[in-house]
């Protein structure tokens, strides 16, 4: 959802005056709403419109849309906008149902040629913008939500203008991890160089035996938040952190939306690479296991065996927190990349 809020941007950038309207899952939907570039919400309660069909499509009717976008086209979808006589309807050019679109675009995501947020652009090509300067995404934080996260935070400990940093060890199932026993490790040697720091460990309801066992074995100042958080709730906590140090994960790109500095752990599978789905941040470190150029299967970017993100070791990671943190301390580690 983060990496197609910039086609909200460019649409705004190049169609001044564009009235705009994103239609999300509800679960999501108070995150698009963070985005300045975006003038109204049409939540659907599921992503493949299985019930509600025709209430959806008169909607759509009833709002005169002059076009529809399909970042993540479903057949139901495309068949609601189809009924309800959006002129427009750009979509993907290799589904069964593309005869439903009649401006498609002819790539295979799979190939993993470009990023999701070029993949979510290039949607933009039958209006002609040129494909120069493509942003990144941004959400704002309201004052309001800021004071609560504060709140939230003084709450479980934090004290407000202390510096923290935040530790998301899972991953939603969404790629290979760096364990939790390296990022209990890491954060208990952060807390021990930097005194003056504290420690947060984040993570959805189903993830909360991870991050108790994250903070256990990192002790002292680390500190969880009790209750799950909406993400906007998170994404004001993710705020106010120092570094945000995480899996590759949804909140690793909400924290890249608020500019906040990341390091992240990613496999070079080619699938789950940076390149397709990395965090679009101004400062950020992205650290993976180290390829075997004798390979062949590191070099089709689809290894099991070197692959593997236990190889991302604790002082390559620790080297690299340093840095950021502007310290310039050098470590001597192997398996960077």
């Amino acid at each position: 959802m983060v990496l197609t809020l910039p086609i909200a941007e460019v649409l705004k950038r190049e169609i001044p005056g564009t009235h705009l309207t994103f239609c999300v899952q509800h679960d999501t939907a108070d995150l698009v709403r963070m985005s300045p570039f975006i003038d109204d919400i049409l939540e659907v309660k599921e992503r493949d419109l299985t019930t509600g069909f025709q209430q959806f499509s008169r909607i759509l009717h009833a709002r005169q849309f002059d076009a529809a976008i399909f970042a993540y086209p479903r057949p139901r979808l495309a068949f609601a906008a189809w009924l309800a006589g959006i002129q427009i309807r750009v979509g993907t050019g290799f589904r069964w149902y593309s005869f439903l679109f009649n401006r498609r675009i002819s790539e295979h995501r799979s190939d993993a040629r470009f990023h999701e947020r070029d993949y979510n652009l290039h949607l933009l090509r039958p209006f002609g913008f040129p494909e120069t300067n493509f942003p990144n995404p941004s959400i704002s934080i309201s004052e309001t939500l800021r004071i609560d996260a504060t709140t939230l935070l003084r709450n479980v400990g934090i004290p407000e203008n202390t510096s923290f940093v935040i530790l998301h060890p899972g991953s939603g199932g969404s790629a290979k991890e760096w364990s939790s026993t390296n990022f209990g490790l890491l954060g208990k040697e952060i807390l021990r160089q930097y005194p003056n720091m504290m420690c947060l460990i984040t993570g959805s309801k189903s993830e909360t035996e991870l991050v108790n066992r994250v903070r256990g074995m990192i002790g002292g100042k680390a500190v969880v938040i009790p209750r799950e958080l909406s993400l906007p709730e998170l994404a004001a906590i993710i705020s106010l952190a120092r570094i945000f140090v995480s899996n590759s994960t949804g909140p690793l790109h909400i924290a890249a939306a608020v500019r906040i500095p990341l390091l992240a752990f990613y496999p070079f599978q080619r699938e789950c690479h940076p390149h397709r789905w990395g965090p679009l941040s101004a400062v950020q470190t992205i650290l993976m296991p180290e390829r075997n150029e004798a390979c062949s299967d590191c070099l089709r970017g689809n290894c099991d065996q070197h692959d593997d993100m236990e190889r991302i070791n604790l002082e390559l990671a620790l080297q690299a927190f340093d840095r950021m943190m502007g310290n310039g301390s050098e470590r001597n580690a192997v398996g960077s990349v």
